[in-house]
Protein backbone atom coordinates (compact mmCIF):
# COMPACT_ATOMS: atom_id res chain seq x y z
CA UNK A 1 0.00 0.00 0.00
CA UNK A 2 2.87 2.36 0.73
CA UNK A 3 4.32 1.79 -2.74
CA UNK A 4 0.92 2.46 -4.34
CA UNK A 5 0.53 5.67 -2.35
CA UNK A 6 4.05 6.86 -3.16
CA UNK A 7 3.84 5.96 -6.83
CA UNK A 8 0.26 6.87 -7.76
CA UNK A 9 -1.65 8.78 -5.08
CA UNK A 10 0.81 11.09 -3.37
CA UNK A 11 -0.71 14.41 -4.33
CA UNK A 12 -4.28 15.05 -5.48
CA UNK A 13 -3.20 18.52 -6.62
CA UNK A 14 -1.14 17.03 -9.45
CA UNK A 15 -4.14 15.00 -10.58
CA UNK A 16 -6.28 18.15 -10.66
CA UNK A 17 -3.59 19.94 -12.69
CA UNK A 18 -3.34 16.97 -15.07
CA UNK A 19 -7.11 16.91 -15.59
CA UNK A 20 -7.09 20.67 -16.22
CA UNK A 21 -4.29 20.32 -18.78
CA UNK A 22 -5.91 17.41 -20.61
CA UNK A 23 -9.38 18.92 -20.36
CA UNK A 24 -8.15 22.31 -21.54
CA UNK A 25 -6.52 20.88 -24.63
CA UNK A 26 -9.57 18.70 -25.28
CA UNK A 27 -11.84 21.75 -25.07
CA UNK A 28 -9.52 23.68 -27.37
CA UNK A 29 -9.72 20.90 -29.97
CA UNK A 30 -13.51 20.76 -29.61
CA UNK A 31 -13.85 24.52 -30.04
CA UNK A 32 -11.66 24.57 -33.14
CA UNK A 33 -13.15 21.50 -34.83
CA UNK A 34 -16.66 21.60 -33.45
CA UNK A 35 -18.44 19.07 -31.27
CA UNK A 36 -20.89 17.83 -33.86
CA UNK A 37 -19.88 14.18 -34.13
CA UNK A 38 -18.35 11.49 -32.00
CA UNK A 39 -15.22 11.51 -34.18
CA UNK A 40 -14.52 15.04 -32.98
CA UNK A 41 -14.95 13.93 -29.35
CA UNK A 42 -12.57 11.03 -29.98
CA UNK A 43 -10.00 13.37 -31.48
CA UNK A 44 -10.36 15.87 -28.66
CA UNK A 45 -10.04 13.35 -25.82
CA UNK A 46 -7.16 11.54 -27.48
CA UNK A 47 -5.30 14.79 -28.18
CA UNK A 48 -5.73 16.08 -24.62
CA UNK A 49 -4.67 12.73 -23.20
CA UNK A 50 -1.63 12.49 -25.45
CA UNK A 51 -0.47 15.98 -24.46
CA UNK A 52 -0.89 15.22 -20.74
CA UNK A 53 0.89 11.85 -21.07
CA UNK A 54 3.75 13.38 -23.05
CA UNK A 55 4.09 16.11 -20.43
CA UNK A 56 4.33 13.35 -17.81
CA UNK A 57 7.03 11.62 -19.85
CA UNK A 58 8.91 14.92 -20.08
CA UNK A 59 8.76 15.20 -16.28
CA UNK A 60 10.00 11.60 -16.03
CA UNK A 61 12.98 12.32 -18.25
CA UNK A 62 13.78 15.42 -16.19
CA UNK A 63 13.60 13.32 -13.02
CA UNK A 64 16.00 10.79 -14.52
CA UNK A 65 18.50 13.59 -15.13
CA UNK A 66 18.25 14.23 -18.86
CA UNK A 67 18.49 17.99 -18.48
CA UNK A 68 21.13 18.21 -15.74
CA UNK A 69 23.84 19.29 -18.15
CA UNK A 70 21.91 22.49 -18.86
CA UNK A 71 21.56 23.38 -15.18
CA UNK A 72 25.21 22.59 -14.57
CA UNK A 73 26.40 24.66 -17.52
CA UNK A 74 24.31 27.67 -16.44
CA UNK A 75 25.72 27.41 -12.93
CA UNK A 76 29.26 26.94 -14.22
CA UNK A 77 29.10 29.90 -16.60
CA UNK A 78 27.48 32.03 -13.89
CA UNK A 79 30.30 31.18 -11.49
CA UNK A 80 27.98 29.73 -8.85
CA UNK A 81 29.58 26.28 -8.57
CA UNK A 82 33.05 24.87 -8.14
CA UNK A 83 32.02 21.20 -8.40
CA UNK A 84 32.63 18.97 -11.36
CA UNK A 85 29.67 17.58 -13.29
CA UNK A 86 29.74 14.18 -11.62
CA UNK A 87 29.52 15.66 -8.11
CA UNK A 88 26.73 18.00 -9.25
CA UNK A 89 24.85 15.06 -10.77
CA UNK A 90 25.19 12.90 -7.63
CA UNK A 91 23.98 15.74 -5.41
CA UNK A 92 20.92 16.26 -7.60
CA UNK A 93 20.26 12.52 -7.68
CA UNK A 94 20.12 12.44 -3.89
CA UNK A 95 17.73 15.42 -3.85
CA UNK A 96 15.46 13.74 -6.42
CA UNK A 97 15.37 10.43 -4.56
CA UNK A 98 13.64 12.16 -1.64
CA UNK A 99 11.00 13.72 -3.89
CA UNK A 100 7.70 12.18 -4.91
CA UNK A 101 6.92 10.82 -8.35
CA UNK A 102 5.21 13.90 -9.76
CA UNK A 103 5.16 12.52 -13.30
CA UNK A 104 2.70 9.68 -12.62
CA UNK A 105 -0.53 11.73 -12.31
CA UNK A 106 0.06 13.23 -15.75
CA UNK A 107 0.76 9.86 -17.36
CA UNK A 108 -2.21 8.23 -15.59
CA UNK A 109 -4.70 10.97 -16.50
CA UNK A 110 -3.33 11.12 -20.04
CA UNK A 111 -3.79 7.38 -20.51
CA UNK A 112 -7.31 7.57 -19.07
CA UNK A 113 -8.21 10.31 -21.56
CA UNK A 114 -6.68 8.31 -24.43
CA UNK A 115 -8.56 5.14 -23.44
CA UNK A 116 -11.80 7.10 -23.05
CA UNK A 117 -11.28 8.67 -26.47
CA UNK A 118 -10.68 5.28 -28.03
CA UNK A 119 -13.72 3.69 -26.37
CA UNK A 120 -16.08 6.26 -27.85
CA UNK A 121 -17.03 4.67 -31.13
CA UNK A 122 -18.75 6.41 -33.98
CA UNK A 123 -22.39 5.46 -34.32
Amino acid sequence: MNFFRKFFWHSPVHYVIAVLIAGGFSCAVLFTKGAGSTIMWMDALTTGGAIAALFGLLLLSARLGSFEIFGYSFRKFGGRTDKDFYAYMEENKQKRSAQEYTFMPYITVGLLFIVTGMLIRPL
